[in-house]
């Protein structure tokens, strides 16, 4: 299970490594500076997560809650950010891909704490499996932004 976690953060790694463009309008360059932002601070917290690679299961209940806090934080952030009306949808697609890994990661949290090694295993592998559409997802969301402000 160890080495799901592991490749379930290198996969939050290239999430966060996303970042939108520039563009030309200053509502447009506030809200790329803001969500940029927040993807550079998800993108800190999760590196600092893998500083750690756990070994035991003590240190993947850690890894766990740093992952859970780095996206309830990173969905908390974008929703405070006011983006401009052609691109209010898929900014919103982002919050809600942030929180649906966050409740993955919780999962993985419960699954973890019950003792259950098979069901910890189960839940560990169907983050791995969100994460990795979520590269796809979040990939196509910034690209559909980055179009939409250009």
């Amino acid at each position: 299970m160890m080495r799901v976690l592991r490749a379930a953060l290198l996969c939050c790694l290239t999430v966060a490594a996303l970042a939108l463009a520039a563009c030309g309008n200053s509502e447009q360059n506030d809200y790329v500076d803001q969500v940029n932002a927040v993807q550079t601070e998800f993108l800190n917290a999760m590196t600092a997560a893998a500083s750690t690679p756990p070994t035991n299961p003590s240190q993947a209940g850690d890894l766990i809650s740093s992952m859970e806090d780095a996206f309830n934080t990173a969905a908390e952030d974008l929703q405070a950010i006011s983006p401009p009306d052609d691109v209010a949808d898929l900014h919103q697609q982002l919050i809600d891909k942030m929180s649906e890994l966050g409740d993955k990661v919780s999962e993985v949290g419960k699954a973890l704490k019950s003792g259950n090694q098979q069901q910890a295993q189960q839940a560990a592998q169907e983050l791995q499996d969100a994460l990795l559409q979520a590269q796809t997802d979040v990939t196509d969301l910034t690209t559909q932004i980055n179009d939409q402000l250009g």
